[in-house]
């Protein structure tokens, strides 16, 4: 395979799996947010609020519980005009957080690293992506160390002078390069996320064209991830301070929702990601709608013995019932993967069924019927559902060789 193959393949499809080390994200059904949690005394934005472990670790549960999909841990600060450390004092700076939210947090840890010995250390404690902000092309052992643990990787465009003869070209062959890197390291393709480095490497009009062409970064083949909240590219085109760059933050994470962007990684998880939920439900509502519309799970011929009717012998001797049900998942069921987390378990609401059927006592199949489909959007998380209960047994004075009722239920937006 020629190796500019590997930045021309088509765009990741709808539903594609990235394995963190056990953790799951899911792209393509919405636009991601990743929570940044600055350990650094001397960050640009928010050096030295979390530098100690328990304002830290409350700003990591602040940020899961305000909607974060992923949280992006930094021990080394690399705003412009920084002073790098050893790796040692950045590894002393994430071990406490990385060893506690590995074991205690819901969701993915990125570790913003450019040490291949500290990429190590963290996959050791229990982190499981490595964001390096120069894309595997500066420290030789960093890919290596990815692939050893089997970690999804973001690769980061970057450069030393902000000089360019071409910025495009120059990083796509920046990004070429890199995943060829990855590659021959034994890194997964699927798990190559690409970043185009706001800030790092590039004037204000570099940025500003970035940011106009971020349709164009999906033509690269692999999942994007857009970091610009708070960066000196807003300071310089509005003029604001970074305590005051919040609402072009949220202009610019919008304007990634509406180009496909997969992950935004910001500061204010909260604000960001009600905006991008708007955004996602517009841009993203007819394509979801046809997705969803065809993937539908079929529960047919459950049977239970159940006292319902409006006999008063009905709720003492019971009778069968047969329950059918069509469920549609509100997350697309995922060709490629066996992971019960992307799908509805019907085992579950087979169960939810059961109990709904034989501990309670109605007198109408609709009642019955109703609650059914009441118990299980409640619980899972479905955009419709069709349910058919049947009373084959029913005591009417005749020949009849079934009773039923279907119920077809959508969940109001």
């Amino acid at each position: 395979m020629k190796s500019e193959d590997h930045v021309k393949s088509p765009e990741p499809v709808k539903g594609t799996i990235i394995n963190c080390r056990g953790q799951h994200l899911l792209l393509g059904n919405k636009t991601l947010i990743m929570g940044i949690l600055n350990l650094t005394p001397d960050s640009f934005s928010d050096g030295g609020r979390f530098s100690k472990l328990e304002p830290a670790l409350a700003q990591a549960q602040k940020l899961i519980e305000e909607g974060a999909d992923i949280l992006d841990i930094g021990g080394e600060s690399t705003r412009p005009g920084h002073t790098e450390i050893s790796a040692l004092e950045e590894w002393q700076r994430l071990e406490p957080v990385i060893r506690h939210l590995s074991v205690h947090s819901p969701v993915p840890l990125s570790v913003d690293t450019q040490k291949a010995e500290v990429a190590m250390k963290a996959l050791e404690a229990g982190a499981h992506i490595i964001n390096d902000i120069w894309g595997l092309q500066k420290d030789p052992g960093m890919a290596e160390v990815a692939a050893y643990f089997a970690a999804p990787v973001i690769i980061m465009h970057n450069k030393e002078e902000a000089a360019y003869k071409d910025l495009w070209s120059e990083m796509q062959d920046f990004f070429h390069k890199s995943i060829e890197i990855a590659l021959k390291n034994g890194i997964q393709e699927e798990q190559i996320i690409l970043d185009p480095g706001i800030g790092f490497g590039k004037t204000p009009a570099h940025n500003l064209e970035i940011l106009s062409r971020l349709d164009e970064l999906k033509n690269l083949g692999r999942p994007v991830l857009l970091g610009a909240s708070r960066k000196s590219i807003i300071g310089k085109t509005l003029g604001l301070p970074v305590e005051e760059r919040l609402e072009p933050t949220i202009a610019i994470s919008v304007l990634g929702a509406a180009a496909g962007i997969d992950i935004l990684r910001v500061h204010d998880v909260r604000e960001n990601k009600k905006a991008v939920m708007m955004a996602d439900e517009i841009i993203r509502r007819k394509g979801d709608a046809v997705m969803k519309e065809n993937n539908v799970i079929h529960l047919r011929g459950m049977e239970f013995y159940g006292y319902h009717g409006v006999m008063p012998e009905e709720k003492i001797t019971g009778q069968r019932f047969i329950v059918d049900m069509d469920i549609y998942p509100d997350v697309p069921l995922i060709s490629g993967s066996d992971n019960i987390e992307f799908t509805v378990d019907y085992a579950e609401v087979y169960g939810v069924i059961k109990r709904c059927v034989e501990e309670e006592k109605y007198n109408l199949l609709e009642t019955l019927a109703e609650q059914i489909v009441k118990e299980v959007m409640k619980r899972f998380s479905c955009t419709k559902i069709r349910v058919e209960v049947h009373k084959p047994n029913a005591p009417i004075p005749g020949m009849i060789r079934d009773i039923s009722v279907e119920l077809k239920r959508e969940r109001k937006q």
